[in-house]
C-alpha cells in the first residue's frame, strides 16, 4: 500500500539522495572515478552504468515520489482491499497502473539525462567505451564533419517522432470526459 511512514534520518536521507541534482558534473565525476579506483572496480561498463545509475536516480524518484504522495489523497487502494482484493493485488491493479505514467516519465527523464552526459561519462568510462557525446568530443576535435551533422538530424528526427507519437496517443481533456 502506498502510506506515507515517517522514519528517523528522512531528512539526511533526502539530501544525500539529491547530491547528484547541487553536486557540479566534474566534481561529481572526479568524485565517482576516485571511489571507483580506490574501491579497486575496474573502469568498465558495469562502473558506467552504475554511475550514470545514480546521477538519474534522484530524477526518477522525484516523479515517482511525488506521483506517490498524490495517490495517498485517494482512498482507491482502500476500496480494492474493501472490495476483496489483497495487498499484492490493489497494488498491482490500482496503485501501479495509477503511478505508471510517473514511472516513465522518470525513465524517460534519467534516459535523456544520461544520454547528453558527457563529463562523467569522460571520467569513468573505461579504455574501449565510447559513449555518444565521448564520440561526437572526439569528432569535434577535428572539425564539425558532415556525420556529426547527419546524427544531429537523426536525433533531430528521432525527437520529433517521439513528440509526434506521444501527442498522437495523448488523451486530451475533452475526449477523457466523453469515455
Amino acid at each position: 500500500m502506498v502510506k506515507h511512514k515517517p522514519f528517523r534520518g528522512r531528512s539526511a536521507y533526502d539530501a544525500l539522495l539529491n547530491v547528484p541534482l547541487m553536486m557540479p558534473e566534474v566534481a561529481l565525476g572526479v568524485g565517482l572515478l576516485t571511489f571507483l579506483v580506490r574501491a579497486g572496480y575496474e573502469l568498465d561498463f558495469t562502473a558506467l552504468a552504475c554511475s550514470h545509475a545514480l546521477i538519474c536516480l534522484p530524477y526518477t524518484v522525484a516523479a515517482v515520489r511525488a506521483r506517490l504522495i498524490s495517490l495517498q489523497e485517494s482512498s482507491l487502494e482502500d476500496a480494492a482491499m474493501d472490495l476483496g482484493a489483497t495487498e499484492w493485488q490493489a497494488f498491482t491493479k490500482v496503485t501501479l497502473p495509477l503511478a505508471m505514467p510517473a514511472i516513465i516519465s522518470g525513465a524517460l527523464l534519467s534516459f535523456t539525462v544520461s544520454f547528453q552526459d558527457f563529463v562523467t561519462s569522460f571520467f569513468v568510462a573505461g579504455i574501449g567505451i565510447v559513449t555518444m557525446p565521448i564520440k561526437i568530443y572526439s569528432m569535434m576535435k577535428f572539425g564539425v564533419t558532415p556525420e556529426i551533422n547527419a546524427l544531429s538530424v537523426c536525433l533531430l528526427l528521432a525527437t520529433f517522432t517521439l513528440i509526434g507519437i506521444n501527442a498522437a496517443f495523448a488523451v486530451r481533456p475533452d475526449e477523457a470526459s466523453k469515455h
